[in-house]
């Protein structure tokens, strides 16, 4: 009975002694937001869930805004580019059409220049044998052959002037079809290509410069808002104080 009453006497005492235990750690619980490291964990964790709550923002950002804004820029250079290179193939087969008009012009020009060589080369012949008859026949017997040969002197003069006259209309044509090539050129490579290049990104770097302060501007916010983290945990590890904690 004296050993029961011993037992009894002890676990009551132990009993005690943990309730007094865990009264004072749930005084410690109490008292530890008032310890300097306790303020430095809290500014961690607040730091922490800011930082994160940041690259949230970022990433709702990036995947909403900046994304529909990239791609509303891409299908603006996509539309322009099309257009662009719908006009500038409509200015080249312009180009190509005045080229192949000189090419024909030049080609007429050339074969109505042959045939009014040839014409003439026939008609100084003709000319030549007419001269040879006229120098040689004696007085007389002049009249039959010379006339022959001046009929065909006649039409050949006939045929060297109606080719001449086409050769000389040719070459009008051909000197008119160089100028209107010329002045198609010009314009082609001197205007119609600076245009469609200057065209080419219109808008371009301005929706992209828009798009990119806007990221720069969310990234600045971000680095002002992890300094004022910093600058905040700094502040509480200088103000670390053991003695102080020791005390409490």
């Amino acid at each position: 009975k004296a050993l029961d009453r011993l037992v009894k006497q002890i676990m009551l005492r132990h009993k005690s002694e943990k309730q007094k235990v865990v009264i004072s750690r749930s005084d410690r619980r109490e008292l530890w937001p008032g310890f300097s490291t306790y303020t430095c964990w809290q500014t961690l964790l607040a730091s922490t869930k800011r930082e994160s709550k940041d690259h949230s923002i970022l990433s709702d950002l990036y995947n909403s805004q900046l994304c529909n804004r990239f791609t509303e820029i891409a299908d603006d250079i996509q539309r322009i580019y099309k257009r662009l290179r719908e006009v500038g193939t409509d200015s080249h087969e312009e180009l190509i059409k005045v080229l192949h008009e000189l090419h024909s012009s030049m080609k007429t020009y050339h074969i109505y220049h042959g045939e009014s060589k040839q014409a003439e080369s026939k008609l100084r012949h003709v000319e030549s044998q007419k001269s040879k008859v006229e120098q040689h026949a004696s007085k007389g017997t002049l009249s039959r052959k010379f006339k022959s040969f001046e009929k065909q002197a006649e039409k050949k003069q006939a045929k060297y002037a109606e080719n001449k006259l086409k050769a000389l209309k040719a070459r009008n044509d051909y000197i008119l079809c160089i100028d209107a090539a010329n002045a198609a050129i010009n314009k082609y490579y001197m205007h119609d290509l600076p245009d469609l290049i200057d065209a080419m990104d219109f808008g371009y770097h301005v929706q992209l410069s828009v798009a990119m302060k806007q990221h720069v501007s969310a990234e600045e916010n971000c680095i002002k808002s992890k300094q004022a983290c910093l600058e905040l945990m700094n502040k509480c590890v200088t103000d670390l104080d053991q003695r102080t904690d020791k005390q409490r």
